[in-house]
């Protein structure tokens, strides 16, 4: 399945990246107007999305 496939650590890695990246970095350096103050990037499983997006609405 592609849980673990090189494909899918490879786009975790670079999620990784991004997300170190993004908290070295203001929104407005990045010119962006966001109401969220942090934001974060992720690989989710395909059995997962539906729960995690769940999560989300509920943190709210």
């Amino acid at each position: 399945h592609l849980k673990d496939s090189e494909d899918t650590k490879y786009k975790k890695s670079v999620f990784d990246l991004c997300n170190e990246l993004a908290r070295q970095t203001t929104r407005n350096e990045l010119g962006m107007e966001l109401k969220a103050k942090n934001i974060s990037f992720n690989v989710i499983d395909e059995e997962e999305w539906e729960r995690r997006l769940n999560q989300l609405f509920m943190d709210k």
